[in-house]
C-alpha cells in the first residue's frame, strides 16, 4: 500500500511517500480501505517528538472508508460496510495510508448523508469534544459557558454539545473580524458573544469577558487552546464551576491544591480529557466506551442534531499534501478541519 511515512522527527519536510505492506486484521479488528483521512493538531506535535514513539511511523488519527477485510470473531461489521474510525494507539498504523486495521470498538457506521471527507473529520474531534462536555452531566440550562477555541474541529463539536445540554449563553474569542465572522456564519454565535482579542493582554481579555457575562464569572469554561488561554479559563471559572481542558502542559504552573488557590477556593471541578486513556488497558472491556460514544455521536449526526465541521480538502494522498496540512496546523489558524482524499 502507499503511505506517507515520517523519516525521523523534525519539520514537515520529514514526510515521504513509501510502499508498505498491507496490514492484516487481527482478532476483533477490521481492515479499512481508506477513502479520506483528517489532520489534527496532535499530528504535528507527534512529528516534532513531543511524545516520543517510532520516528518512522505513519501518522493520522482518524479516517473514513470501506471495510475490505475482517479478523476472527468480528460480528459488528461486514466487508463492504462504510465506516469512520479512530486510528489511534491500537491500530496497525495511522491514516496517512491506503489501508488501516483498527479494533471494532474504534469504528462505527458512517452516517449515510455524510461524504467520506466529512466523516473523516469527525471521530477524534467529536470524541474529544464529547468527553469534554456531554460525557459528564455538569452543564445546566442556566449556565453561562466560555469556550476558548470554538472555531476548530473540536470546538465546533463542543459548542454543539453544550447547546444540546440546554446552555444558551456561550461566549468565545476570535483573533480578528474574519475569525469572528466564521464563528457567526458557521457556528451560530451572536456577534456580542465573541470577543476579538487581537492587541489585548490576558488581563484585558479577562475583564472584557466578565463584562460580556454581565459582570459574573462563568459556571463552566472549556480550554481548547492551552498555555495562557488555559490560565485565562481557570481564572474565569466561578464558584462550584467546572473547567475542562483537552491539552496537557509540561511547564504550565498554576496553583491548585493550596488553601488560597482559585480551584480550591472556588470549589471547582477540573477535567483533563485524554481520549486514548482506556486504550492503555489490555482488558478490552475498557474499550467498549469508544463504541458507545461513537454510536451516540453517529445517532446525533443521522438525526441532524449534530453537524459535521467545515471541511477543507487539502489534496490527495502525497507527501506534499501532508506537508501543507502540517504547516497550516502549526500556524494555528485553521478553522474547521483539514482532510486528505485517498483512493
Amino acid at each position: 500500500m502507499k503511505a506517507v511515512v515520517m523519516n525521523g522527527f523534525g519539520s514537515a519536510d520529514v514526510f515521504t511517500l513509501q510502499e508498505r505492506p498491507i496490514p492484516l486484521p487481527k482478532e476483533g479488528e477490521v481492515r479499512i480501505r481508506i477513502k479520506a483521512a483528517a489532520f489534527n493538531p496532535v499530528d504535528w506535535k507527534i512529528r516534532e517528538n513531543w511524545f516520543g514513539g517510532d520516528p518512522n511511523q505513519i501518522l493520522g488519527c482518524d479516517c473514513s472508508g470501506i471495510v475490505d477485510a475482517i479478523g476472527p470473531d468480528v460480528k459488528e461489521f461486514a466487508v463492504g460496510d462504510e465506516v469512520y474510525a479512530m486510528s489511534i494507539i491500537r491500530s496497525s498504523n495511522g491514516s496517512y495510508a491506503e489501508f488501516v486495521c483498527v479494533p471494532v470498538e474504534l469504528a462505527t457506521a458512517k452516517p449515510r448523508q455524510l461524504t467520506f471527507e466529512e466523516a473523516a473529520a469527525i471521530p477524534l474531534a467529536a470524541m474529544t469534544a464529547y468527553r469534554a462536555t456531554l460525557a459528564l452531566p455538569v452543564y445546566k440550562t442556566r449556565d453561562s459557558v466560555f469556550v476558548a477555541g470554538a472555531g476548530g474541529g473540536v470546538g465546533s463539536f463542543a459548542t454543539q454539545f453544550i447547546r444540546q445540554a440546554g446552555v444558551k449563553e456561550i461566549i468565545t474569542i476570535a483573533k480578528d473580524e474574519k475569525s469572528a465572522l466564521f464563528l457567526q456564519r458557521n457556528l451560530g454565535f451572536a456577534k456580542d458573544h465573541i470577543l476579538i482579542y487581537e492587541g489585548l493582554t490576558i488581563e484585558q481579555m479577562k475583564e472584557k469577558l466578565i463584562a460580556m457575562n454581565k459582570g459574573d464569572l462563568f459556571e463552566a469554561t472549556v480550554d481548547l487552546v492551552g498555555q495562557e488561554i488555559k490560565r485565562l479559563c481557570l481564572e474565569l471559572t466561578g464558584y462550584s464551576g467546572h473547567f475542562s481542558t483537552i491539552l496537557p502542559e509540561d511547564d504550565f504552573v498554576f496553583p491548585i491544591w493550596n488553601e488560597n488557590s482559585i480551584p480550591r477556593g472556588r470549589n471547582m471541578s477540573i477535567l483533563q480529557v485524554a481520549v486514548g486513556a482506556q486504550l492503555g488497558q489490555a482488558d478490552r472491556r475498557y474499550w467498549d466506551i469508544y463504541a458507545y460514544h461513537l454510536e451516540l455521536i453517529s445517532e446525533m449526526l443521522e438525526k441532524g442534531t449534530l453537524k459535521p465541521p467545515v471541511v477543507e480538502v487539502v489534496g490527495l494522498l502525497s507527501a506534499s499534501t501532508v506537508q501543507k496540512a502540517h504547516r497550516l496546523l502549526e500556524q494555528g489558524r485553521v478553522k474547521g478541519k483539514l482532510v486528505m482524499a485517498i483512493g
